[in-house]
C-alpha cells in the first residue's frame, strides 16, 4: 500500500515537469523593436556600381522579436521607407510576418530577414530582404529592384561602408 502512494505522489510532478519542459521549448521571450534610423537610398548606376542618392531616407522598424530557446528567432512587424518616390502615398511598408531570422555569421552579429510589401503602384508584390546586425544599429534594405538602403547614414561613404559590411 504504501508503495503505491509513493508512485502517486511522482505523478504530478512528472506532469508539472513535463510541461514546463514544453513551454520553454516551444514559447518565445518576445522582445520589442522600436527603431527609427536615417540613412540613405543607393540605386545602381546601371555601370554594375551602386551610388547613393542625394536624399535622406528614414527607416522605421516597428514589431517583436521572438526570441526562442533551442530553434530560430523570429521577426513580426514591418519595415516603412520615408520618404519612398515610386509610390503615391510616398513610403513603403513591407511586412515581416513571423519570418526566421537568418544567421549569416558565426559570430551572430550579421542576420536577415526576408520582407514582403504589395505595391498599389506596380499592382504586384514586391519583396526584399532587411539586413541588421544583433543590436540593430546598422540596417539595410535591399529590394527585388535596383534599389537598396543604408543605415545610419549620410554620406555616400558610410552608406557603401555599411553596404559593403553585409555584402563584402
Amino acid at each position: 500500500m504504501e508503495k503505491r502512494s509513493k508512485r502517486k505522489r511522482w505523478v504530478p510532478w512528472l506532469v508539472c515537469l513535463t510541461v514546463l519542459i514544453l513551454l520553454l521549448v516551444l514559447v518565445p521571450f518576445p522582445s520589442r523593436l522600436n527603431k527609427h534610423l536615417t540613412g540613405l537610398c543607393m540605386k545602381d548606376s546601371g555601370t554594375g556600381l551602386q551610388e547613393a542618392e542625394a536624399s535622406e531616407t528614414g527607416i522605421s522598424i516597428k514589431g517583436w522579436r521572438l526570441n526562442y530557446l533551442f530553434r530560430e528567432d523570429r521577426l513580426k512587424g514591418t519595415v516603412t521607407i520615408h520618404p519612398y518616390p515610386l509610390e503615391e502615398t510616398n513610403q513603403a511598408v513591407y511586412d515581416f510576418m513571423m519570418s526566421p531570422v537568418y544567421i549569416m555569421t558565426d559570430d551572430q552579429m550579421k542576420q536577415l530577414v526576408s520582407i514582403m510589401r504589395y505595391s498599389p503602384a506596380k499592382n504586384a508584390y514586391t519583396g526584399g530582404y532587411l539586413f541588421f546586425n544583433k543590436d540593430m544599429t546598422k540596417i539595410m534594405v535591399q529590394e527585388d529592384s535596383d534599389r537598396l538602403y543604408s543605415a545610419p547614414a549620410n554620406t555616400n561613404k558610410k552608406a557603401l561602408a555599411i553596404r559593403n559590411y553585409f555584402k563584402g
